[in-house]
């Protein structure tokens, strides 16, 4: 049998290393608690103020999409890609127009396309 090291041996030593792994486990816990409760409350006051929301996204291609956003109760429609964020319309419930229309709007006919 290996004899324990005289660090191990003598009965005072033990519970004070015992304590201080305790000590600076509680000390770890206490702060992932402290910093898991700052996160959620950062969190809730930040989404509390917001205006701006987004309520949906599709994605036509690789880095590019569109987006329905939500600003002081009005709906956008925007198109999103790598190069940033364009305004295609406003969206108005109270008239919607039907997305066919709004293709015909943004098509250029064939008189345009002959100049």
């Amino acid at each position: 049998m290996t004899p324990l090291p005289d660090a191990f041996a003598d009965p005072g030593v033990a519970p004070s290393m015992l304590g201080a792994v305790l000590r600076v486990s509680a000390a770890l816990v206490l702060l992932a608690a402290a910093a898991w409760a700052f996160l959620r409350w950062r969190g809730r006051g930040v989404l509390s103020k917001r205006e701006i929301k987004v309520v949906d996204r599709c994605a036509l291609a690789r880095g590019a999409g569109l987006a329905v956003v939500t600003v002081s109760n009005q709906k956008l429609l925007l198109s999103v890609s790598s190069d940033g964020a364009r305004l295609i319309t406003t969206l108005d419930e109270t008239n919607p127009r039907a997305f066919d229309d709004f293709l015909d709007e943004s098509v250029p006919n064939d008189a345009e396309l002959a100049r």
